[in-house]
């Protein structure tokens, strides 16, 4: 029962009070514009997305590479290893040279949050590096190559007299830098709270790579900077409403972007931090709180639509500019990854009416173009992107 208030409490902290879309400093939101003319644009290079893919409550899950195309009309899937978990385990990943780190439920008390096991899939071959992994946060890689993970060992339950007053756990949260090959952990960082999530990797001019963390307690929640070399933390954001979500690096910018919920508490903002003035803008607003917002390679912002619309791009450069794009029609739509070229985003689509156990479908999609590639997979399964790969990397293994 313990477990499943926490639980309860902290699905609240999604919910949102709908009402009327806000467009930031614009006035009246423009009419929505369809893509251009793909017959003006030039062909797309070939791409490779790293995945993972199996069924809904499965006990193992396929890690694969599936090679995208623009000539062809679905992408070719090259099996590299299968890593077995307990069943229906959510799995969380990132693609880095010849290797794939992927986060998957495995052992610790039932009910835990930090059950999940790093693997290493390389070669052919799964390897498990450490244990008790926050099973909510991705992996992070480093440009060295050292895997970042959020880790953590459950706190007392409240007593039923905290509980009512939605007091939740207080969990003993340490962020670890993970040696790639022998799995040896170094503790970047530890504190207390609800949790230490991994949001985005960045790099800052005068700074370079760091790690951007939210971290929630009872008192409320912050976003900092750590840095993977010195474990040197640096604050971002000492206060932010904890809702903040969907977190990427617009590198043309210079910026965090992040959704999170407006100061009126009925409309969510897509938000960007300036990373050297650490100044915040509000990039847009809606009712929607799924916007998943996404910094796409160019600069520009990609979201999903007010009224479950699709995928609609925000032009930063042209004032914020909205277009509709919507290549698969009504839904909500999250770009997860981009291309290196910028061309190609992963996009995970779910339509507005999605029968029982059916996954969202997720397709290779390309901006310019509005070229759809299907990843032929059976459309029963789940489906994770965990990165593209970079040119440079061998095409036997992410």
């Amino acid at each position: 029962m313990k477990r499943a208030l926490r639980l309860s409490l902290l699905a609240a902290l999604s919910f949102v009070a709908a009402a009327g879309a806000l467009w930031i400093g614009r006035g009246a939101q423009p009419d929505h514009a369809r893509a251009s003319d793909p017959a003006a644009v030039p062909a797309a290079k070939v791409a490779r997305l790293v995945l993972a893919h199996g069924e809904v409550d499965g006990f193992a899950t396929e890690i694969a590479v599936a090679t995208i195309d623009p000539a062809a009309n679905s992408a070719a899937v090259k099996p590299l290893a299968s890593v077995a978990h307990t069943r229906g385990s959510a799995i969380r990943g990132a693609a880095f040279g010849d290797a794939a780190f992927v986060v998957a439920q495995l052992d610790g008390p039932r009910g835990t949050s930090y059950d999940g096991v790093l693997f290493r899939v390389e070669g052919g071959k799964v390897t498990r590096l450490v244990s008790e992994v926050a099973r909510a946060s991705t992996p992070f890689v480093t440009r060295q190559g050292r895997v970042l993970v959020a880790r953590g060992a459950d706190g007392p339950e409240p007593t039923p007299a905290e509980a009512q007053k939605l007091k939740l756990r207080d969990d003993e949260l340490t962020i670890d830098d993970v040696d790639p090959i022998t799995g040896a952990t170094r503790t970047l960082w530890r504190g207390k709270g609800y949790q230490a999530f991994l949001g985005a990797r960045i790099e800052s001019a005068g700074v370079g790579e760091e790690i951007v963390v939210y971290h929630s307690t009872a008192k409320g929640a912050a976003l900092f900077a750590l840095d993977p070399a010195s474990g040197a933390a640096r604050a971002l954001l000492p206060g932010v409403a904890p809702f903040a979500r969907d977190f990427s690096f617009d590198r043309v910018h210079g910026a965090l972007l992040f959704a999170d919920l407006g100061p009126d508490g009925r409309t969510f903002q897509v938000l960007s931090l300036d990373l050297a003035s650490l100044a915040l803008r509000a990039v847009y607003a809606s009712p929607n709180e799924h916007l998943m917002p996404f910094a796409l390679p160019s600069g520009d912002v990609a979201l999903s639509s007010d009224g479950d619309k699709g995928l609609a791009v925000i032009v930063q450069a042209g004032g914020g500019q909205f277009r509709l794009v919507s290549p698969l029609g009504d839904g909500s739509d999250a770009a997860t990854h981009a291309s290196p070229d910028g061309r190609w985003i992963a996009l995970r689509h779910t339509p507005k009416a999605l029968a029982v156990d059916e996954p969202p479908k997720v397709v290779a999609f390309d901006l310019a173009a509005g070229k759809i590639v299907p990843l032929g997979l059976p459309p029963d399964h789940f489906v994770e992107p965990l990165g593209f790969l970079s040119a440079g990397a061998a095409g036997g293994a992410p």
